[in-house]
């Protein structure tokens, strides 16, 4: 699945959300999910003081994490997934530790010859 996020002031609050919807849809990132509910792999991801650490879950266990993760994990497609926070609870630093975190994933491919 693909996702995005974007950041911008303006002064009026309309402006801003539009312009922020701009960027984030310039920024779309594609993040691959393992057998369309969970991660490949737990992963730790800090970001200046937001540390976030996801672990993978078996099918039906649902998502166990902040509002702002869980969020970001319905629009991705995850639906399974453990995710603590450490120390800063910034919302955009949540935001971009959680997508590095997605995007350094490392994604074991499986060739089959024939």
């Amino acid at each position: 699945m693909s996702s995005g996020y974007g950041k911008a002031l303006t002064q009026d609050a309309q402006q801003s959300l539009q312009k922020a919807k701009l960027i984030a849809s310039r920024q779309l990132l594609y993040v691959p999910i393992c057998d369309g509910h969970t991660i490949f792999h737990d992963f730790y991801e800090p970001y200046y003081f937001t540390k976030i650490r996801c672990e993978k879950r078996p099918p039906g266990y649902g998502l166990h994490c902040h509002r702002i993760v869980a969020l970001l994990c319905k629009l991705i497609g995850i639906k399974d997934m453990y995710a603590k926070i450490d120390g800063a609870i910034n919302p955009q630093n949540i935001t971009k530790a959680f997508i590095r975190g997605l995007l350094k994933q490392v994604i074991q491919l499986i060739f089959y010859l024939v």
